[in-house]
């Protein structure tokens, strides 16, 4: 479940990055764009749960078909300060680092350690808790960055998890287009 503030833009303008110059995720001024990979939301995918009801072949069937048929993806450009964007990197360094130390971990507990026969149980402790870390640090990023998501008729983005004045400005600035030129956003 996404928490936050939701702003659905036009896909052209996500895709391009001609989004209001406030940082989605801190409100301040943005310093530039940052690329997000969003996702199509895809009944079809769904729909091929059907074929669990099958057994066996049915099961074959939607293993391949969910192989082959990837999340469609979209590239969007959302505008972010540079400090959002050290922070988010920040935190991907640090648990790709405690990723590396528990599998660090893991094979010094696998291989006796160091001569000692208590080691192995302390290599096996550093290891689960370094996995605890990675884990925390995938939840975290994965509660607090902005996710991208396409409609089905391929039209309009949704940017959910974003701040309030990011949301408040792609509202005021559909508001300007939208009496420019007549055409309405959709309701989230």
């Amino acid at each position: 479940m996404i928490r936050g503030v939701k702003a659905t833009v036009f896909v052209d303008d996500a895709v391009l990055g001609h989004l209001p110059g406030v940082c989605a995720k801190t409100g301040e001024r943005a310093d530039g764009v940052f690329r997000i990979d969003g996702q199509v939301r895809s009944p079809g995918r769904v729909a091929l749960l059907l074929f669990l009801f099958l057994g066996p072949i049915g099961w074959l069937i939607l293993l391949f078909a969910w192989i082959v048929s990837g999340p469609e993806r979209v590239h969007t450009r959302i505008p972010y300060s540079a400090a959002a964007v050290a922070r988010e990197r920040y935190i991907a360094r640090c648990r790709t680092g405690a990723l590396l130390a528990t599998i660090g971990f893991v094979v010094l507990a696998l291989s006796g350690g160091f001569y000692a026969a208590e080691v192995p149980s302390l290599w096996a402790i550093l290891a689960a808790t370094a996995f605890v870390l990675f884990v925390a640090l995938q939840v975290w990023l994965e509660v607090t960055r902005v996710h991208v998501e396409i409609d089905g008729s391929r039209r309009w983005i949704t940017l959910s998890n974003v701040h309030p004045a990011f949301a408040e400005a792609v509202r005021a600035t559909q508001t300007q287009t939208n009496a420019r030129t007549g055409v309405s956003t959709p309701r989230t």
